[in-house]
């Protein structure tokens, strides 16, 4: 997967669908005090990593995900636990 356009519109959607779940998952897990959304971004970020070194699109996907958790990171209050 060179870019976004070697994708179809349907595998774009399917990418983009589910980066958006997360996303929404990451903000409960953070709202609930169980998970910050910088956490969980990164531990995204390491598995993206080790997932290239057998298949690049994957490691490039989770790369994109990790990267959407780790930007809303910043613009949701901090984490603490309880």
């Amino acid at each position: 997967m060179t870019d976004a356009t070697s994708l179809s519109q349907t595998e774009q959607a399917l990418v983009r669908a589910t980066g958006g779940a997360i996303l929404m998952i990451a903000t409960l897990l953070q709202r609930e005090g169980l998970l910050s959304m910088e956490e969980l971004g990164g531990k995204l970020g390491i598995y993206g990593v080790i997932s290239a070194e057998t298949s690049r699109e994957e490691g490039l996907i989770l790369a994109a995900w990790s990267g959407m958790l780790s930007s809303m990171a910043g613009d949701l209050p901090k984490f603490h636990k309880h």
